[in-house]
């Protein structure tokens, strides 16, 4: 699972599974073929996609694990939270 960001990122090439794009590849689709590869790739940053209500202050490795212990089968079926939902179904 990997931020929205780093589809552009240089380093991801080097993953076996990366598939290859070229310039013209839209963002969709590069997000349908990761996908296929079982590489999730979420809208935005990962902390923009947790509900309201477990938005801590705190550094973003403890906001996660917070979220983790805190969330419910009805978060997970919100729209923000439908590639968290889709990820934790394919595994």
């Amino acid at each position: 699972m990997l931020d929205n960001d780093a589809i552009n990122s240089s380093s991801l090439q080097k993953i076996k599974k990366f598939p290859k794009f070229n310039k013209k590849t839209s963002l969709q689709e590069k997000i349908k073929r990761l996908k296929e590869e079982e590489i999730f790739i979420l809208e935005n940053d990962l902390e923009q996609i947790y509900p309201v209500k477990y938005k801590k202050r705190e550094k973003k490795p403890l906001t996660a694990l917070y979220v983790s212990q805190q969330i419910t089968k009805e978060d997970l079926n919100t729209e923000e939270m439908r590639i968290i939902k889709e990820l934790l179904e394919a595994i």
